[in-house]
């Protein structure tokens, strides 16, 4: 489901003061394991403590623009369906450090429109 907001910046992220908002980074056994990615950028919580997984996307171009994503996310966005939230970030001010934003939340592969851009290369076995 896709949630439009019009524009935010830096202080939409607190509660009317400099404290952040239930949330924190990725554990750092997460950040160094093996796995490249977790799946999701901050883990957060709702009042009820129920974990909601945010997925974070910047660009400077408008909401069409398209962005990175990895099958990781893609994946865990599947499994975790009812706790998952990509924000989207896009029109992206350096100066102002302003954006606009939506919001797809439950499984994103769903709700875009996906193309492989990368493959992973192995040397045949037989030409070393």
């Amino acid at each position: 489901m896709v949630t439009k907001t019009s524009i935010i910046s830096q202080s939409d992220f607190t509660h009317g003061s400099q404290e952040p908002i239930n949330c924190s980074p990725l554990p750092s056994d997460r950040r160094q394991g093996t796995e490249r990615s977790a799946g999701y950028d901050i883990r957060s919580y709702e009042p009820d403590g129920t974990h909601r997984f945010i997925e974070v996307k910047t660009t400077r171009g408008g909401a069409t623009t398209s962005f990175f994503i990895s099958p990781n996310e893609i994946a865990f966005s599947a499994q975790n369906p009812d706790s998952y939230v990509l924000f989207r970030l896009y029109d992206f001010d350096d100066e102002s450090g302003s954006a606009k934003t939506y919001l797809l939340t439950g499984n994103i592969a769903s709700q875009l429109s996906l193309e492989p851009t990368a493959y992973r290369a192995k040397l045949n076995a037989g030409n070393n």
